[in-house]
């Protein structure tokens, strides 16, 4: 991934904003945790969908779920229907470097794509989009 330098403060509070990231491939995993963590996220790392239920389910405060979509056992589209019956707030982005027939994107379900390979602009940028509804919802939740 391509470096850039971050302009923006990737925090709720006082607190660096939570993404659990699901990827299978090691290195891929390994690349775009760092490139989060320095852009400012609190990133926490599954290589499975049963493996990133246990994080979501014992970690407060994730705000953002990004999974690939091809992995072994549960795929990611079944990692995000789990998600949205126990957190339908939840954003969810997916990405896959298959051809996907299915559109993936549904920003009114807080389900988003990134096609793969991404670089770190287009990332950052999808999950800026990705994180707007839940900072919106907090707004609201604050202000009533």
């Amino acid at each position: 991934m391509d470096p850039v330098k971050f302009q923006r403060n990737y925090t709720l509070g006082k607190r660096r904003r939570k993404i659990l990231l699901v990827e299978d491939q090691v290195q891929v995993r390994q690349s775009t945790k760092l490139v989060l963590e320095n852009a400012g996220f609190d990133v926490l790392a599954a290589a499975y969908a049963s493996e990133a239920m246990e994080i979501f389910r014992e970690t407060p405060g994730i705000e953002l779920v990004m999974s690939d979509v091809e992995l072994p056992g549960a795929s990611g589209l079944q990692l995000r229907e789990t998600l949205r019956e126990e957190a339908p707030w939840l954003s969810v982005l997916l990405t896959t470097g298959q051809l996907c027939e299915e559109d993936l994107e549904n920003p009114e379900l807080q389900t988003y794509f990134l096609a793969k390979p991404y670089g770190t602009r287009a990332l950052i940028a999808k999950i800026e989009e990705a994180l707007t509804p839940f900072v919106r919802a907090k707004a609201a939740a604050q202000a009533g």
